[in-house]
This record gives C-alpha cells, sequence and structure tokens, in this order.
C-alpha cells in the first residue's frame, strides 16, 4: 500500500457524514482505507474532531478534505440560511491541543501503519507538528480554522426596545456602520429602503457565527420603499434559497442606477 512504487490511487473512502480524505504525496496519491479497522470507529473518530471537520449539523452539504504536501487545505461553502448569507471560500486547520483532534492523528497514523505506510510525527515551528507520511509528505496541524468569507447583511433588523421601535441595518456588532432608517417613515408611512451591506471577514468554521477582521466593502440601496409585508415576503422566500454572493452584488450593481 506504500506510495514508492505504486500508481498514483484516485479512490476515495467516504464515511457517511460526508467527509473525504485524501492523501497525496511526491509519488502519487493514497486513499485510506479501513480494511483492518473497523468503519465504525473511524467514523466516530472523524465525527467527534469538530476542530478538523466542524459541526456536521450546520453542514447540509459534502466538504472535501485534502492532505497535500505541506498543508492540510478545505474547500467548501456555507449556504447558511440566516439573515447572514456567506460564501466561505477556504481554511487553514491551526494546532489544537484537544482529544478529538489526537485521536484523529492517531486513528490516521493507526490506519497508514496497518496498511504499511510509515508515519512519523515530528515537531513543527510556532507550536505545530508535522506529520511525515512515508517519508514522501507531510502536512502540519496548527490551531484553529478561519475561513475567508463574504457576508450579505440585507436589512432591516427590526429590533424593539424602549418606547420607539429601531429598524436598521446593523453591521455595528462587526466594527462596520450601522445604516439607520427614518424612524417617521417607519411611523407614519410603515415603509423603509431596503439596503444591502457587503462585509469581507474572517469566519470561524467550528462556530460559523463567529467573525473576526471584519472589513466593510460597500452598501448597495437594492430596492424602492417597500412595505413592511412585501418586505417580509421576499426576504422569507430568499432564505430559502442559496444565494451566490458575487452573482447578487454583480446583479445590484447592474440595476442600482435604476432605483
Amino acid at each position: 500500500m506504500g506510495l514508492s512504487n505504486a500508481q498514483p490511487v484516485t479512490e476515495v473512502i467516504t464515511v457517511n457524514n460526508g467527509l473525504e480524505i485524501v492523501i497525496r504525496g511526491k509519488s502519487g496519491e493514497e486513499s485510506i482505507t479501513t480494511n483492518n479497522m473497523p468503519v465504525k470507529e473511524l467514523i466516530e473518530t472523524l465525527s467527534a474532531a469538530k476542530t478538523f471537520i466542524g459541526r456536521t449539523s450546520q453542514i447540509n452539504h459534502r466538504s472535501t478534505v485534502s492532505i497535500k504536501d505541506g498543508s492540510i487545505h478545505l474547500d467548501f461553502d456555507t449556504p447558511h440560511k440566516t439573515l447572514e448569507y456567506m460564501n466561505s471560500k477556504s481554511g487553514l486547520i491551526e494546532y489544537d491541543n484537544s482529544e478529538p483532534l489526537s485521536q484523529l492523528v492517531s486513528t490516521l497514523s493507526q490506519i497508514a501503519v496497518a496498511g504499511g505506510v510509515n508515519v512519523e510525527v515530528k515537531a513543527g515551528s510556532a507550536g505545530s507538528f508535522l506529520i511525515d507520511y512515508n517519508g514522501l509528505s507531510n502536512f502540519q496541524i496548527k490551531q484553529s480554522i478561519w475561513l475567508e468569507a463574504t457576508l450579505v447583511l440585507n436589512g432591516p433588523i427590526i429590533e424593539i426596545g424602549g418606547r420607539n421601535p429601531n429598524i436598521h441595518i446593523d453591521t455595528e456588532e462587526y466594527g462596520i456602520k450601522t445604516i439607520a432608517i427614518d424612524q417617521r417613515s417607519i411611523r407614519e408611512f410603515s415603509i423603509y429602503e431596503v439596503y444591502a451591506v457587503e462585509v469581507d471577514v474572517l469566519q470561524n468554521w467550528d462556530y460559523p457565527r463567529e467573525f473576526k477582521n471584519a472589513t466593510y466593502r460597500s452598501h448597495i440601496h437594492i430596492g424602492n420603499p417597500i412595505s413592511f409585508g412585501v418586505f417580509v415576503q421576499q426576504f422569507d422566500k430568499g432564505l430559502n434559497q442559496d444565494i451566490d454572493v458575487e452573482s447578487l452584488f454583480d446583479d445590484m450593481r447592474n440595476r442600482k442606477d435604476d432605483y
């Protein structure tokens, strides 16, 4: 099963939580096999490693994890059907001393050794460690997963506090800005204008609603004043669809002069 004289192996073992794992070395690829380990044990271990694969209950489609020379890289989208529409691009797994991740590394090592592959754990830089795969490939694990993401916040958000209702697009919690809606319009006419705010952030993979390093990109007027009921209907419809951020904003930019 070693890589030294083997042809590239393209088979991928998929466990039933939707995770695919392929080890890519300089001499080809090797998929993780479970011939010498119960599949149930592997699945339980992977499922427990939340810092590695995130919480599967928050993902509604398959994520692919590729172990490549020098790094572990994840490519996936997170189409959360919430107020924030996120297009997550990629993430870096960083070192974590938690038991689930240690168990994961141990399991992968056992699988490889059972298949006749040498695995060696080496000390790395900045508190990380390297796993050398058969002397041909290694990958580095660091601390936590942060994803490059684009958020589109559609407003307004309704907040009821004190005597006066406050309806606005509020990105202040991300250190950005607040776009206030004229309360006179709300009070007397029950209409308001619809905006979208585009924000670049880093998104926490294990806690998808946790962000850092937010950068305000733009806000766009995406509609004429409409009634509250019409907005709710449109918003509810949008929540039940996967939104492509770039296409959404391209369309907004092309049409904004029409409003």
